[in-house]
């Protein structure tokens, strides 16, 4: 039988009705619907991306020193970034040399700069990260 669900393509794959219909379909109707979380469309917001091309946790504390963003999957994005300067620190999971990718994005237009950083295994490397995107383009990076 076919089954019609109303929405866009992305609505017909993750909307809670589209969710429901298909666990039906698939004779799985005792399956209860994980919470739905929210993601910020990119095109509209300001974005701040690290990324690194090596294993490692990395966080970065914001200018207040209040909260920080914690990653296992050594990629950090920070929706409408404060102006300021950050902390990043990566506690990496092997020694060797690695790329960090720093990007920023206005919902327009994008830029990133890559650095070329050492890392050694279980040894916390830290770095003061300038924000000031009036002023420069992309986000300098200094070793602590």
């Amino acid at each position: 039988d076919n089954e019609t669900i109303n929405g866009n393509h992305g609505e017909i794959i993750y909307s809670d009705e589209a969710i429901n219909r298909i666990l039906q379909f698939l004779d799985l109707p005792k399956v209860s619907l994980a919470k739905a979380t929210s993601v910020p469309e990119e095109t509209s917001q300001k974005l701040l991306t690290i990324s690194l091309d090596q294993p490692a946790k990395m966080q970065l504390t914001d200018p207040k020193n209040k909260k920080g963003l914690t990653e296992e999957e050594s990629i950090i994005v920070s929706y409408n970034p404060e102006i300021g300067l950050y902390k990043l620190s990566i506690w990496p999971n092997i020694s060797d040399n690695a790329y960090l990718n720093i990007s920023q994005t206005d919902g327009i237009n994008s830029e990133t700069k890559t650095y070329k950083i050492k890392l050694r295994k279980n040894r916390l490397a830290e770095y003061l990260l300038v924000y000031f995107p009036s002023q420069t383009t992309v986000p300098k990076l200094i070793p602590l």
